[in-house]
């Protein structure tokens, strides 16, 4: 399984655009209305992939896929490569509807990117949203 995940991310890892302009390590900030409705973690930047570390020591690796957006603005779209099985056990159908969970993130200036967080076949759907910040 482990060889397949590898695989499986290596495939996403090489496919995706090189988006060095926003690498660097960033403090999350739920906005006001999410502030209960995620952990707390750091996230690093780091080319084309993305390492998020949780206050407990958990890590999940990611990459990140650039688009052009509106107005010829970047937005980046964060998929872990591996699911994290959500706390809150849903059903395999609801489940399947949803899609996977992935971060929207633009970038508002130098140090500061805005994100949301939604689902891959429910973009209409937001989990949650903030800003990274970067560290100094």
């Amino acid at each position: 399984m482990k060889k397949y995940c590898f695989i499986l991310g290596m495939f996403f890892l090489l496919g995706f655009k090189s988006v060095t302009g926003i690498s660097g390590k960033y403090d999350v900030v739920l906005d006001f209305n999410f502030k209960n409705h995620g952990s707390k973690y750091v996230i690093i930047i780091n080319e084309n992939k993305y390492t998020k570390e949780f206050s407990d020591g958990e890590k999940v690796v990611g990459g990140i896929e650039a688009v052009e957006g509106r107005n010829s603005k970047k937005i980046y779209y964060l998929n872990d490569f591996l699911f994290v099985q959500q706390k809150v056990t849903l059903d395999s159908l609801k489940l399947n509807t949803l899609g996977k969970v992935i971060m929207e993130v633009e970038e508002i200036n130098a140090d500061t990117l805005s994100f949301r967080t939604t689902y891959d076949r429910q973009l209409n759907v937001t989990i949650n949203t903030g800003k990274f910040i970067r560290q100094k």
